[in-house]
């Protein structure tokens, strides 16, 4: 959780998201986790999985790079799912939007005049 949201970042810095991956089940279990979607912009997963025992939560940091040219409100988005080791069939996916703030500065010429 949760299943999605999302942050700005400047360019060149990075953005950090916090989720939580929950073992729902009756027994521990290790769960796996992966990113995926149109991700362009570096991102990483910690830990990449995660030991529950049943019904415990456990947190994960999600961080993705903005790069240094990203064009002002430039997005990127990345899904990250959590899979379980013990079935498959279990899984769930959050979907994370990160988009990019410049500061845009304009110059204008100084005129004098007399």
């Amino acid at each position: 959780t949760p299943p999605s949201a999302a942050k700005s970042g400047d360019a060149d810095s990075k953005v950090s998201y916090t989720l939580t991956v929950s073992n729902t089940g009756d027994t521990a279990d290790t769960f796996d986790l992966a990113t995926g979607g149109t991700e362009v912009w570096t991102t990483t997963v910690a830990p990449v999985s995660v030991n529950l025992l049943p019904k415990t939560d456990a947190l994960i940091t999600v961080t993705v790079s903005v790069p240094a040219l990203a064009a002002n409100n430039a997005s990127d988005t990345v899904s990250v799912s959590a899979t379980s080791q013990g079935d498959a069939g279990v899984s769930d996916t959050s979907v994370l939007t990160t988009t990019a703030k410049t500061e845009v500065k304009i110059y204008l010429p100084l005129v004098l005049k007399n």
